[in-house]
């Protein structure tokens, strides 16, 4: 059974608060900002918990976005993803330790930012998109942060088509994630009240997203995920190392 102090639940919910206004307002980021502050509040938060708290804020931000939604770009960042998230379960169990992923994991993502922003043109279209949901699947079943890879993918289209894809995307691709989890035991009836402390900060970090969405439009939202795929780097490559 989870035991918090009201100081824990309330820094819970200020920190998933900031982590969904990232994301309602970037595409991503909820995660990359609450999973390092989560763990050290109580381990028994990440991951299931916090991935099945994060669909609520995905669902919410598809139905805001909804119209923005690239088809044939989800289809296929969803292909990659479900398939990596099956070798996510099986690295995480049979093969690497979780020192050893996450430092592999770390990299892919700096080295993919690193190349985002140099004087070269990363190659677009279906292959690149679904191999960033591989790796993304891969990502976020073993540490909880998936979204850099994918968003790194997709940063050439519009902000509102990627708000409203990732959404899509994390919705089904993180309930697949939650089904392996709870089949290795790893997420359960005894998570449901963690799911319960998380998800009230997600309410009012999507009322704030609303008002950076404008502020972000207007040529930020690339930078943005930049910046975030490398914190998220950084924090896997930190709590590996530490």
């Amino acid at each position: 059974m989870l035991t918090l102090s009201t100081f824990e639940i309330a820094a819970a919910v200020a920190v998933m608060a900031v982590g969904a206004a990232v994301q309602g307002s970037v595409g991503f980021g909820l995660n990359v900002v609450a999973a390092p502050i989560l763990i050290q509040i109580n381990p028994d938060l990440v991951p299931g918990p916090l991935l099945a708290a994060a669909l609520v804020m995905s669902l919410m931000v598809a139905r805001r976005d909804r119209s923005g939604i690239n088809r044939p770009a989800l289809t296929w960042a969803l292909a990659g993803r479900l398939p990596g998230a099956a070798v996510g379960v099986f690295l995480l169990v049979k093969v690497f330790s979780d020192w050893s992923l996450a430092v592999f994991l770390a990299s892919v993502i700096l080295v993919g930012a690193t190349l985002s922003v140099a004087p070269i043109r990363l190659p677009q279209g279906r292959p690149v998109i679904a191999l960033g949901g591989f790796v993304s699947g891969v990502a976020g079943t073993t540490t909880g942060v998936g979204g850099p890879p994918m968003a790194l993918a997709l940063q050439h289209i519009p902000p509102r088509q990627l708000r409203g894809t990732m959404s899509v995307y994390f919705l089904v691709g993180a309930s697949f994630s939650l089904v392996l989890l709870a089949a290795w035991g790893q997420f359960g009836a005894r998570h449901l009240v963690a799911v319960g402390i998380l998800v009230p900060g997600q309410l009012l970090g999507y009322v704030l997203s609303g008002r950076l969405v404008p502020v972000l439009e207007r040529g930020y939202t690339r930078p943005a995920l930049l910046v975030i795929s490398v914190a998220a780097a950084l924090s896997v490559l930190i709590r590996a190392l530490i």
